[in-house]
């Protein structure tokens, strides 16, 4: 089985938060603004029964979508995202 990493936000909020080790996602669930994540949580698979990680962020998005997988078949292998806004005159990004 491949090894899990940690993953954390490169700017100052947030904390670096672990799974450890559980790989059979069946669900993602995802609260966001228009243009950013505010949480995701993972539903897994732990012996036919359905279990809840905790919630990495705040659920308080305005939209909440699930990504749904067949746990049986397909398996997460990274995830990637990207935030560009301007502010101030400042071009900022995030990569998750």
């Amino acid at each position: 089985m491949a090894q899990m990493i940690k993953l954390g936000r490169r700017v100052t909020k947030g904390s670096v938060w672990d799974e450890g080790g559980k790989s059979d996602i069946v669900q993602i669930l995802i609260s966001h603004q228009p243009d950013y994540i505010k949480s995701i949580q993972f539903l897994y698979n732990s012996n036919g029964v359905g279990s809840l990680s905790e919630v990495h962020g705040e659920h308080t998005g305005t939209k909440f979508n699930t990504i749904v997988l067949d746990h049986a078949a397909e398996f997460l292998t990274s995830g990637y995202g990207l935030q560009v806004s301007v502010s101030d005159g400042y071009l900022r990004s995030d990569i998750i």
